[in-house]
């Protein structure tokens, strides 16, 4: 009873038995009995048959039992009140833990974690342990046990590891005596299989990296929970090598300021990462941009889903036909389902509307009792419903959390009666009816937040709760709670109004409030903690801008924001009677493709309340993303000289605004690979950029021709045998108009035709050059002498024979 977890290893095969008779399930609560005693409470983590295992808490209990049983049996709600209202735990998911971890043998990984923000352990043979619960983790243990001999308690770490939140605070140390750094858990586990032995992450950010002199003789393990009291000593704690204590410094950061509104675009030729670039500037927007640079990229992208799905992040397209009725408000038809009523025309909020509103929300000065009234008028919604099904008989029965089945009535004062299916079968047997009142289940559908959802539910949380609020003892009827707040969570998932309506109701208060003459600051106040929202408009520049935004061309600047010192509130065109603002804590990014249209056509009024950022194409990141993949340094270099030499010519032959991106060539393994991109993503594009021009097409590719199909260059890429390209991309081919038109004709002068090389095609074209020939294509379309050729050319031998 004094460890604090205990697996199948430390129960003998009686308790197993009982165990596996009982059908206990994941997360039930146990109470442990040495002979009249509560020696510990224990709630269950794995439960399959010879896979057991809890975590639990020593206790010394008196318990008020009718029979101390000698097998498991189920407890009445009297009889668990009398185990876990004595408990003082604290029943809070929320509640910040508090870690000490050592950074390996004598701390050797210690700079690796300061350096980019994380912490680890090792076991890397589990593999990913957030696919594993902890049955399977057991079962994987026990296999390693006889695979590499591992013994119980290190690999138990990993798991614990695993059950670290985020929001824990982290101490560092190097042996018994030095405390390297103090951190905050800032992301969920994470899993790195190329790190190697220690696999197994958490981010963190480091708060305070002042190396401090300890005592902890006891510290020999990893990791190892600690309690928020020796933490707080630990932090102050004297620095290293100081002679006395320094004043105590804070461990956590400073408050940031409030962001200042942000209009951005991004600008830039196609493929320079435009798109890709506004998920994480958008993530930078909402949280400190040093823990986004220190997730990893699924991390990112699993909170950008996230806030996408909170309504935080919205993400829209521009194109031709979008106006200012999808992006502002516009009046749309509202078909019906009776095909003999008239269409009707309905006002929508667009989508920079419905989130400027949900923006405006969280700054309303009276959120907490908006939110109090909005949950108040919902619950009542549900319990009228859930009541009105038991009494019409549409609902008669439900089962608990233990999977036993209770039938439903409904008593004289509104309120839900539960009782057991098989005690109402036999009339002898002692009535145990637990009631679920409107007023109680009232509270703790506003305590939701706090408790989760019911599936989260304890015993000792919902009575905490009820004696917190009500200064009186609670818990008791804990099955009628269970069951009357399953089916409520069930009907608030069936009714699909559920959300949209709460949305509605916040977007009400913002108007009204917005409608009211007094300033913005009487009805709305935004700070540092105000949530940040994020408006992403892709390829912004083929709508008709000045079209789409209208009154928000001027309700866009900082200074005109909610709140600000010159705010300013305007009637929208469908909605004159009304009034609207932009809140400031609501950015926008925007994406431009200047090969479509240039940044120069945009209105001059509208690039005042916008701040560009060029995205230009970047040889580096070509290089950094295929130095990690290909393992021909030849053909990195190779990809890397063919971009930038083209791109080059681009500049020179048309503008900086149609070179070709980076992102086409990040996934290039080959000189295949390098040949498909070219023949199914540049050639075309090139095409299209210099429509009707081809020898500006063949200037860009190295095959420049005059106008008798001659060769313009010299060099290494003219066959001197034959005077002519070894390997154009482009092909030149002298026009015989006597062949094709039958006579010979001085108006139809073009003298040579161009076309892509028939060996220089997409991947389905029949006609190809072996792959070991194509390396002549590329080199020929950079500016090399002999011997530089020769060695190129003798660098991809090399790495062939390898």
């Amino acid at each position: 009873c004094a460890l604090p977890e205990v697996v199948s290893d430390d129960l003998p095969i009686s308790v197993h038995e009982m165990l596996a008779d009982s059908e206990m399930r994941v997360g039930d609560e146990l109470a442990l009995l040495i002979g009249d005693r509560v020696r510990a409470v224990a709630t269950l983590e794995a439960a399959e048959p010879e896979v057991y295992a809890w975590t639990q808490q020593s206790v010394d209990i008196i318990p008020e039992l009718e029979v101390f049983p000698t097998k498991i049996v189920e407890l009445d709600a009297s009889e668990r009140e009398s185990i876990w209202g004595a408990i003082d735990t604290d029943s809070d998911p929320d509640k910040v833990q508090y870690w000490k971890i050592s950074p390996g043998e004598n701390a050797h990984l210690w700079e690796e974690w300061k350096a980019n923000g994380y912490i680890a352990v090792g076991w890397e043979k589990f593999g990913d342990i957030s696919k594993l619960d902890r049955a399977a983790f057991e079962r994987r243990m026990r296999e390693l046990q006889g695979e590499q001999g591992y013994g119980p308690a290190g690999p138990r770490q990993a798991w614990r590891f695993r059950q670290i939140r985020t929001g824990s605070r982290i101490v560092a140390n190097q042996g018994t005596r030095k405390l390297l750094g103090i951190g905050t858990v800032i992301g969920p586990y994470e899993y790195h299989p190329e790190a190697g032995e220690y696999c197994h992450r958490l981010p963190v950010r480091w708060d305070d990296l002042t190396e401090r002199s300890i005592e902890r003789s006891g510290w020999r393990k990893t990791l190892i929970q600690l309690d928020e009291a020796e933490f707080l000593r630990l932090s102050e704690a004297e620095p290293e090598g100081s002679a006395e204590s320094p004043p105590k410094k804070p461990t956590e950061p400073p408050p940031r300021p409030a962001p200042e509104p942000q209009s951005l675009i991004l600008f830039g030729p196609p493929g320079t990462g435009k798109t890709w670039a506004t998920m994480t500037r958008a993530l930078q927007l909402i949280f400190p941009a040093d823990e986004v640079a220190s997730w990893s990229a699924d991390t990112r992208a699993r909170q950008f889903r996230e806030l996408q799905r909170q309504g935080r992040i919205e993400f829209v397209t521009f194109h031709q036909a979008y106006g200012y009725e999808e992006f502002v408000e516009g009046i749309r038809p509202m078909m019906s389902t009776d095909a003999t009523e008239q269409v009707r025309y309905e006002l929508h909020p667009g989508v920079f509307k419905r989130i400027a509103l949900r923006a405006a929300a969280d700054g309303l000065r009276t959120q907490a009792s908006i939110a109090a009234a909005s949950g108040t008028a919902r619950f009542s919604r549900l319990w009228t419903e859930l009541i009105r099904r038991v009494d019409s008989g549409e609902l008669i029965s439900a089962q608990s959390h233990h999977g036993n089945e209770y039938d439903l009535i409904v008593s004289a004062r509104g309120n839900l009666i539960i009782e057991r299916q098989s005690e109402r079968a036999d009339e002898d047997a002692p009535s145990s009816r637990q009631t679920a009142s409107e007023e109680t289940m009232q509270l703790l559908w506003s305590h939701r937040s706090e408790l989760g959802s019911v599936d989260q539910w304890s015993y000792q949380a919902i009575g905490d709760v009820i004696r917190r609020e009500r200064n009186t003892g609670g818990g008791h009827h804990y099955t009628a709670y269970w069951i009357a707040m399953k089916l409520l969570e069930e009907i608030d998932d069936e009714l699909p109004a559920a959300i949209p309506e709460r949305q509605a109701e916040r977007a009400e208060r913002v108007q009204e409030a917005l409608d009211r003459p007094q300033g913005g600051t009487v009805d709305f106040h935004f700070t540092a903690e105000t949530p940040s929202y994020v408006l992403i408009i892709d390829e912004i520049n083929r709508g008709n801008i000045s079209k789409i935004l209208g009154e928000l061309i001027t309700l866009l600047e900082p200074d005109k924001r909610l709140g600000a010192t010159n705010e300013l509130k305007l009637p929208l065109a469908y909605s004159p009677q009304h009034r609207f603002a932009v809140p400031p804590n609501l950015h926008i990014i925007g994406t431009m493709n200047t090969a479509d249209r240039s940044i120069a056509l945009m209105d001059v009024a509208l690039r005042r309340r916008f701040r560009f950022e060029e995205m230009l194409p970047d040889s580096s990141v070509i290089r950094k993303v295929l130095s990690e993949k290909v393992p021909s340094q030849a053909l990195v270099d190779l990809v890397c000289d063919v971009f930038d030499t083209m791109n080059a010519r681009i500049r020179q032959v048309f503008d900086r605004d149609h070179q070709i991106g980076h992102a086409y060539f990040l996934k290039i393994r080959s000189l295949e690979d390098l040949r498909d991109v070219f023949a199914d993503r540049v050639i075309p594009l090139l095409q299209e950029y210099f429509y009707g021009a081809w020898e500006r097409v063949c200037l860009v590719l190295g095959c420049p021709y005059d106008d008798d199909g001659t060769p313009l260059r010299t060099g290494p890429a003219i066959d001197p045998a034959t005077r002519r390209y070894r390997a154009p991309i482009i092909l030149a081919a002298a026009n015989d108009d006597h062949g094709v038109l039958g006579f010979r004709s001085d108006e139809y002068d073009v003298a040579i035709d161009l076309q892509v090389s028939p060996t220089f095609k997409p991947a389905l074209a029949a006609e190809r050059r072996p792959s070991d020939e194509l390396l002549d294509y590329f080199l020929g379309l950079l500016n090399l002498d002999e011997e530089t050729w020769r060695e190129r050319a003798a660098a991809f031998a090399i790495t062939d024979a390898r």
